[in-house]
């Protein structure tokens, strides 16, 4: 399979406007992409107790508008197995 912009390792790759593309690195300044790369199947997410997940009504806020608010909350924990799973690179230039 050829490899394509969207693609590295066989893997599909996602853009995120939550990495930084503004990283400086010898005389590239400011130019600088970072990547990170991982297996996902390294990664575990737990629900703390019988009542993880929390949804509260809130019936004032939006009451003038005809609207009920609704506040969704969960109580997780997020860990690795194997913390060497995963990299960051700092220092890409978009060719």
């Amino acid at each position: 399979m050829p490899a394509s912009a969207k693609d590295l390792l066989g893997h599909p790759v996602v853009a995120s406007k939550f990495i930084p593309d503004n990283l400086t690195k010898g005389s590239s300044s400011g130019v600088c992409s970072a990547l990170l790369y991982g297996d996902m199947s390294e990664v575990f997410i737990g629900f703390f107790g019988p009542m993880a997940i929390d949804i509260f009504v809130d019936p004032v806020t939006r009451v003038s508008d005809g609207k009920v608010r609704l506040i969704c909350t969960a109580q997780v924990g997020v860990g690795v197995r194997h913390i060497d799973a995963f990299t960051c690179y700092k220092d890409l230039l978009a060719g």
